[in-house]
């Protein structure tokens, strides 16, 4: 579980246009674990895509929860993508 503690909504619009990208530019034969989406996979790319930008520490919002629970996400909900996302 990934959660934002400043992002809100704007985590899930990115996670939304990511998960898009992916399933539009995975291998159909499923070579690579990214292309036959394996969950730690996808959430380790997912990490570096939202983190490309940053040229040393990552001194941000963005954490890791053992679960739906943990994370403080009162504001906006908890929300679970699946993937092939279509």
């Amino acid at each position: 579980m990934l959660f934002s503690h400043w992002g809100g909504i704007s985590l899930l619009q990115e996670a939304r246009a990511y998960a898009e990208r992916l399933t539009r530019t995975a291998n159909p034969d499923g070579v690579w674990p990214l292309d036959r989406f394996e969950p730690q996979t996808v959430m380790v790319d997912f990490i570096r895509h939202l983190t490309q930008w940053c040229t040393g520490q990552i001194l941000n919002d963005y954490y890791l929860g053992r679960d739906e629970n943990d994370g403080d996400n009162s504001n906006h909900g908890h929300y679970i993508l699946n993937l092939p996302y279509k």
